[in-house]
């Protein structure tokens, strides 16, 4: 057994030979990656620089950040997470390439957006404006707001009076995202287009873009951009090409208008990358992506983890559906809202009112679906154990406050979708902060008959944004719900 004392003479004899950097406030001692990975079991040690700390030194001081930079950004934190579990080797594993992989980065007051695909890798910076730089203030506002008035507030006119602002004010700050952070690289989020006939119409306009800004407007664009212009013509504004293009006059606009695709293409899901700030914040129900499903993963190497660990797409038999309702018998509304649909499934197994046994655990997460309707995410009921000590295949919805709630550190990050994925979970749905039981109980009857409903093929996340809508409150709980892992989970042909 490797104890405290052991790991703080390993530690010492290490960093005698690291380099050591001295600045004003304290001597900071920067040694390899792995010794960081044991750090939390010394006791008395000077602070260790992560690696991550020194990345983000790294792009700060670049004049153009690379994707790369921003990828071993994001990879830095869970290197020693992924290292620990037992799965294929993922160096020879690639995304498919229909796969949009987009990240938002915030360092200091600048904001770096990023997208990956199978031949492009581009990063953007967005110097934040002051105001600008408030938001992530306003989304803890609105979030101890939201824990306020359901745990404070008792008086039925006041407690609705509360929600209804704060629902009006994640609204509001849902649209200042996109603009102010986002702006012109809005497009950047987006997957690329279902139909290779948008696709081959979009690179033969941009020929014909470069070529007539150039000769007649004396406007010299890339490749990338003359394609991004045209992607992305339907949603971006006015200002938004004024921004790339400098100026944009009208016989400019009619050039555009003239080359887009005629409507705007249906797109493929993409994958969200989001740092230890970013991540707070609902980008998933911002009106920019109504029909622009999104699917959050910590960073590349943990998506391609899973990608090793199973075949593409994930198809589920959701027969095979083992659900567990009101485990602690203190929510007999929402018993009483899904006991009997539950029943009415085709080959569901369950408990109802009553704690699952281990043995009934083990066989929720051995499944192809696994549905949890309680409070929090249920690991409680795991006696003691972790989800990593059990053989997990199944998809987890877990439909209870916080379940999907991420807590991020210098060496990695904690949190119920974390450890489902690294027990092998190709996906799991959670809600990002505490919810009111009726409006989570209408997302979630409306998710799962949506999804149920249109017969074999049908992707679960593409459900996810059409049941915001059946929330009273679309925004303080319509927005709560994410999605993590890989995108592609698609119900069983003849299931």
């Amino acid at each position: 057994m490797i104890t405290a004392v052991h790991w703080k003479q390993w530690y010492q004899r290490r960093v005698r030979v690291g380099r050591t950097r001295t600045t004003r406030q304290t001597k900071v001692q920067i040694v390899p990656d792995q010794v960081t990975m044991g750090l939390e079991a010394c006791e008395g040690l000077q602070p260790v620089l992560p690696r991550r700390e020194l990345l983000k030194r790294k792009i700060r001081r670049a004049t153009a950040p690379t994707w790369t930079d921003i990828e071993e950004y994001h990879n830095a934190p869970f290197k020693h997470q992924l290292h620990a579990m037992t799965c294929p080797d993922t160096r020879d594993v690639t995304f498919p390439p229909d796969w949009t992989v987009a990240s938002i980065t915030k360092i200091d007051n600048v904001l770096y957006i990023g997208q990956r695909r199978a031949n492009s890798q581009v990063v953007f910076a967005r110097p934040l404006s002051s105001s600008s730089e408030s938001y992530l203030d306003e989304m803890r506002g609105i979030i101890q707001g939201n824990d306020d008035s359901i745990k404070l507030v008792k008086n039925k006119v006041d407690f609705w009076d509360s929600r209804f602002k704060l629902n009006s004010g994640l609204e509001q700050l849902l649209e200042k995202l996109q603009s102010d952070w986002l702006g012109p690289w809005k497009g950047l989020l987006f997957g690329q287009p279902v139909e290779m006939k948008d696709r081959e119409l979009i690179k033969k306009a941009g020929w014909k873009l470069r070529k007539e800004l150039k000769s007649k407007h004396k406007i010299s664009i890339d490749v990338f951009l003359s394609e991004y212009l045209l992607e992305n013509y339907s949603i971006l504004s006015e200002e938004d090409m004024t921004a790339l293009l400098v100026s944009v006059t009208p016989g400019i606009s009619n050039l555009l208008q003239d080359l887009a695709p005629p409507a705007a293409p249906a797109r493929f899901p993409a994958l969200l990358i989001l740092d230890q700030e970013t991540d707070m914040l609902p980008w998933e129900a911002c009106s920019l992506f109504k029909n622009q499903p999104l699917a959050r993963v910590p960073s590349t190497n943990f998506a391609l983890t899973l990608l090793a660990l199973r075949s593409q797409p994930v198809k589920l038999k959701t027969e095979d559906t083992f659900y567990i309702l009101n485990p602690k018998q203190n929510l007999p509304s929402t018993q009483e809202y899904f006991e009997t649909w539950l029943a009415e499934q085709e080959g569901w197994k369950g408990v109802a009112a009553k704690a699952p046994s281990i043995p009934e655990y083990r066989t929720a997460l051995a499944s192809d679906l696994f549905l949890y309707l309680g409070h929090g995410s249920g690991k409680e009921f795991l006696g003691g154990k972790r989800i990593q000590d059990f053989d997990t295949r199944a998809v987890a919805l877990l439909m209870g406050c916080s379940s999907a709630k991420i807590k991020h550190t210098p060496v990695g990050g904690t949190g119920t979708p974390l450890e489902y994925l690294l027990s092998g979970c190709p996906a799991v749905v959670g809600y990002m902060w505490n919810i009111t039981d009726r409006d989570c109980d209408r997302y979630s009857k409306k998710l799962l008959e949506s999804w149920l409903s249109q017969g074999s093929d049908t992707s679960l996340l593409n459900m996810m944004n059409p049941a915001r809508e059946a929330c009273k409150l679309p925004f303080l709980v319509g927005a709560a719900p994410v999605f993590y892992g890989v995108p592609d989970i698609l119900t069983q042909s003849g299931s």
